[in-house]
C-alpha cells in the first residue's frame, strides 16, 4: 500500500485486484464450504449431541425450610 499512496488510479487497480481474488476464492470455496458449527466442533474435537437432557435442580435449603443451618464454627464445636 506504500507504493500506491494517494493515487486514485493505483487505488482502483488494487481494489479491482482484490475483488477478482475474492471472486476466485468464492469459486474454490463452493464444494468445501463448512458451517460455523462444524468449524467449532472440529476445533473442540467434540460433537453436539442430538438430544440434550436437562434435569431439574436439587432442592436447596432456603429460608423457611424448617431447619436452622449451622455455620462453620458451630460445626467444628460438635
Amino acid at each position: 500500500m506504500e507504493k500506491v499512496g494517494q493515487d486514485k488510479e493505483k487505488l482502483l487497480l488494487v481494489l479491482n485486484g482484490v475483488v477478482d481474488m475474492e471472486k476466485q476464492l468464492d469459486e474454490f470455496e463452493g464444494s468445501s464450504k463448512q458451517t460455523k458449527t462444524v468449524d467449532l466442533q472440529t476445533l473442540v474435537s467434540s460433537n453436539i449431541p442430538e438430544e440434550v437432557e436437562i434435569l431439574p435442580p436439587k432442592c436447596s435449603k432456603t429460608k423457611g425450610s424448617g431447619k436452622r443451618l449451622k455455620g462453620g464454627k458451630e460445626k467444628v464445636k460438635e
